[in-house]
């Protein structure tokens, strides 16, 4: 993707904080795939933010081994997340929210194949009324190994 405003995953070394009220970010991979044994991490903590929803237009990645885990945070060192979403696999057109007004993304996929990966676009609001269901999939609960 070409936008300007895309914050990839350098490596995936160390937590991006992200604090714009709205903006997106990816896996990093571009048009390739992401790479084997990644771990990232971005923490969402616009200043104000009563609720933050992020949505991703596009997710593909190995089912149940490469995973991104969504949490609300009360603050941004995060000291007690709570798990909002497990995604893996083709989760493409899902939406997530938290009323915190701070979320904790991680991705960490396995040692060996790697998919196309994720784009995740996010927008912030300084009322807790953001809800999810404006997107035609919404995210359900944790995924769980079968």
């Amino acid at each position: 993707p070409s936008d300007p405003e895309l914050r990839r995953c350098p490596s995936c070394s160390g937590t991006v904080t992200l604090t714009n009220e709205r903006g997106s970010f990816s896996d990093g991979s571009g048009s390739n795939n992401y790479q084997n044994d990644m771990m990232c991490e971005w923490i969402i903590a616009p200043p104000g933010a009563k609720a933050v929803e992020l949505f991703f237009p596009n997710f593909l990645t190995e089912q149940y081994l490469d995973v991104v885990t969504v949490y609300g945070c009360e603050s941004v060192q995060c000291p007690s997340p709570v798990p909002i979403a497990e995604l893996s696999g083709d989760q493409s057109g899902v939406s997530v929210a938290t009323r915190t007004g701070v979320m904790r993304i991680i991705f960490s996929s396995d040692f060996e194949t790697g998919y196309d990966g994720f784009i995740a676009h996010w927008n912030s609001s300084s009322n807790s009324t953001a809800n999810a269901s404006s997107s035609s999939r919404r995210a359900a609960e944790p995924s769980r190994r079968p």
